[in-house]
């Protein structure tokens, strides 16, 4: 879509802020994703995706709780650069790629909603500024696929909006399904955007063919999804790791644990994004595209009560939708009250300048040493030698000693697991698994110190170089 301001957009120095911060921006976020440290969540991934490049089967062959599709888009990398610190790397790339790809679904929505690119831009500064969002945005975790396919899904409902058509509402249908193929929790996005296509469906007296085909794209790829687990034998594994675990879990805390972890440094987006919302879905005059958004956007807010762990990631689907929505309020007051270039940069320097402080000291952070930790028990263990990790920080190209290899503390995934199934795996003893295993390496996470066992165990094991590894004694 053209831009309203057209070629006068070139001769504003505002625009030239906008995007020389931009580039900027882009810059150190891809020096920082490569070079951040790695998570737990991350190594769990990634070690799925080892798992499924070895040929076993989520879910029946090994614990998971999410949708497959990040795995076996990440295995293929292990066959091209083997089990290496480059792979690890590598799928942070494709992390990386999905979330710029995020952004520019965002600058195309933004566009879509002003007719105007330096619009679109502030919704991507706005992010890349936001510790919020970088906490979770390119790291090797299906949240960010998931949401990158749900702004599409958004997007093509925005154009189904603004003028139906069959393809539109196949393309936002299909889109939204591979959002949740990736993760299960984008149901909170797909129930707001249904709701939306079906108002407009039956408002406007749409044919209805677009109902049914919005319905078939997403019901195709979901239902080929179930038939592969069906076939394999793992719809009832998936069943209970998906949805009875997840639904039950023991531990649980409140939204306003994550939210106050970030609020004292993304305040000014946050309270200007949330005042935004109301004002364009009931100002006069304001179009259905833009009402839209910002009841989505509403519906996902209020959505993340629901989560009964909602971490920095669970928020990341809102996040783009949140500094879109204040980028259109923005653009709109600075077209009311014609507010001249300075004074449009001092806002954004204020907007953009404050959060990015907080962002800087990732520059600091590395993920070297968690690599070399990793590399070290890979050059030390045969391929088949199992390796007990159970908090999943170096072992993440080995077996593991149980079905459950992690989230085995107290209150965690394992006793939720043995909760539904009726204490399935309540026999789990991890002094038993290693005493019989006798795996190459271990941590001593979760192993109670005061058990007898321990002093036994202590002296079948040497400590490493890296912290909490320790090493099976040779035997003589």
């Amino acid at each position: 879509m053209p831009d309203k301001e057209g070629g006068k957009v070139l001769n504003d120095p505002y625009f030239w802020f906008l995007l020389v911060s931009l580039v900027g921006l882009l810059g150190f976020v891809s020096i920082i994703s490569l070079n951040t440290g790695l998570n737990h969540d991350e190594l769990e991934h990634v070690h799925s995706a080892w798992y499924v490049a070895n040929g076993f089967l989520p879910y029946g062959d090994f614990f998971q709780n999410h949708n497959p599709l990040i795995w076996y888009i990440c295995a293929p990398l292990l066959g091209f650069l083997g089990e290496t610190a480059a792979s690890i790397l590598a799928m942070r790339v494709i992390c990386l790629f999905f979330m710029l790809g995020s952004l520019a679904v965002s600058l195309l929505i933004t566009r879509r909603l002003t007719s105007s690119l330096p619009a679109g831009i502030v919704s991507l500064l706005l992010l890349l500024t936001s510790s919020f969002f970088l906490a979770s945005a390119y790291q090797i975790r299906p949240d960010v696929p998931q949401v990158f396919f749900g702004l599409w899904g958004v997007y093509f409902l925005l154009l189904f909006i603004e003028k139906s058509s069959g393809a539109r509402a196949v393309l936002s249908g299909m889109s939204l399904a591979l959002s949740f193929l990736f993760l299960q929790k984008a149901v909170f996005l797909i129930g707001a955007a249904g709701l939306v296509f079906v108002f407009f469906n039956f408002r406007d007296r749409l044919p209805f063919r677009y109902l049914l085909l919005f319905g078939v794209s997403f019901a195709a790829p979901i239902l080929a999804f179930l038939a592969v687990l069906f076939f394999n034998g793992l719809i009832e594994d998936y069943y209970i790791t998906n949805y009875l675990v997840n639904l039950n879990r023991i531990r649980t805390f409140s939204p306003l644990r994550t939210i106050s972890r970030f609020a004292d440094r993304d305040y000014l987006f946050l309270i200007f994004a949330l005042f935004s919302l109301p004002v364009l879905l009931l100002a006069r005059g304001s179009d259905r595209k833009t009402g839209s958004l910002a009841f989505i956007t509403l519906l996902m807010v209020f959505s993340i009560r629901f989560h009964d762990r909602p971490h920095s990631q669970n928020f990341l689907p809102m996040l783009p939708l949140l500094a879109i929505g204040l980028s259109v309020f923005l653009h709109r007051f600075f077209e009311r009250f014609k507010t001249p270039a300075p004074a449009k940069i001092l806002i954004m320097l204020l907007l953009i300048g404050i959060p990015f402080r907080n962002v800087l000291p990732k520059l600091h952070s590395s993920n070297r040493p968690r690599l070399e930790a990793i590399m070290h028990v890979v050059e030390n263990t045969g391929p088949n030698d199992p390796v007990y990790d159970g908090n999943i920080k170096f072992n993440v190209y080995r077996p593991d000693l149980h079905y459950f290899w992690y989230s085995v503390n107290r209150g965690k995934l394992l006793d939720s697991y043995n909760r539904v199934t009726g204490n399935r795996f309540g026999k789990y003893d991890i002094y038993d698994l290693i005493f019989t295993r006798k795996p190459k390496f271990i941590s001593l996470f979760d192993i109670d110190r005061e058990d007898p066992r321990f002093e036994k165990l202590m002296r079948m094991y040497s400590s490493t170089p890296y912290l909490d590894i320790h090493r099976l004694n040779k035997e003589k």
